[in-house]
């Protein structure tokens, strides 16, 4: 089975990792004969007197920016400013080592019990049994993860280094602080016994996820996270509500009079989108109309 929240999750500490990295991608922004991907998550939000604004869906990671339509990167270079979920590119590292460390006096080994410890063992020999003692389950799982995630180009990173490099004025919806403490909520001893006990294929699961984003299916992707098929373990209502629900309402309160204020680029989670809870739910009953980019009449 595959335990989303823990690849979604997962994605956080894998997006501070691309951030270490100090070269940029210059995406390619020359109209392709045919689209790299599907539908492009690209929608333009507008409302009477606002300047003209858009909300893009990311993949965190698993999608190439190049493989993102160019008309992304068009829209961008045309706003003032641009929204982002949180600045990891400017996480303090100290900050990062120790929010996957547990409290003192806690034992990861006496958490999760002996035999799920020895399975952690067998699974990341390279690390002292010492120091995965003192981390705590998203610490783990993001060491776990870190052979799936090699190598790979986080989208939102090269958004904000190209809006740093194109001057543009940044804003973030959450505090590094936010995330963190909500990583240590979700990512729990119990959510490290499943991905231990259920075995947890994270590149079956990055390449599940990228496949529906680059088919520009946003119904689907929201559904493959909230209502999985029997293979996949369910996000419970109360996680659903912590990780996505509730900030959306936060986000779309934020946002409004961003949009006011000027021309804007917001770049989030393509699963903070979709639902009666999503993102464009929440905008349309704030009154502002959203047009999403049609690559076959090449417009919004």
């Amino acid at each position: 089975m595959i335990n989303t929240i823990t690849l979604l999750l997962g994605f956080w500490l894998g997006l501070f990792s691309s951030s270490c990295a100090t070269d940029t991608i210059t995406p390619n922004v020359a109209t392709p004969t045919s689209p790299p991907m599907g539908t492009p998550l690209l929608w333009e939000v507008r409302k009477p007197s606002y300047p003209k604004s858009y909300l893009f869906g990311t993949i965190h990671l698993g999608v190439h920016p190049d493989e993102v339509h160019p008309i992304v990167w068009q829209r961008l270079k045309r706003t003032k400013q641009v929204v982002l979920e949180a600045d990891v590119l400017n996480a303090d590292p100290s900050t990062i080592r120790n929010s996957v460390m547990l409290p003192r006096g806690k034992s990861m080994r006496k958490l999760i019990g002996n035999e799920d410890w020895q399975k952690l063992l067998k699974k990341v020999p390279h690390v002292p049994p010492s120091a995965l003692d003192r981390m705590n389950a998203y610490g783990i799982i993001n060491t776990l993860q870190a052979k799936a995630f090699k190598g790979q180009v986080s989208m939102d990173i090269e958004i904000h280094k190209l809006a740093t490099e194109s001057k543009k004025n940044l804003v973030f919806l959450e505090t590094i602080d936010f995330q963190i403490n909500l990583l240590k909520k979700l990512f729990t001893p119990q959510v490290l016994k499943e991905y231990l006990e259920n075995d947890i294929q994270d590149q079956d699961t990055l390449k599940e996820f990228s496949d529906i984003y680059k088919q520009g299916d946003i119904e689907k992707l929201y559904q493959l996270v909230v209502n999985p098929p029997a293979k996949h373990m369910k996000m419970s209502p109360d996680k659903i509500k912590l990780l996505i629900d509730k900030r959306n309402r936060s986000w779309a309160a934020i946002l409004d009079p961003l949009f006011r204020r000027d021309s804007t680029f917001v770049a989030v989670g393509a699963g903070h989108l979709s639902g009666k809870q999503g993102l464009l739910q929440l905008l349309k009953k704030r009154g502002f109309i959203l047009s999403r980019y049609d690559p076959m009449q090449r417009r919004i």
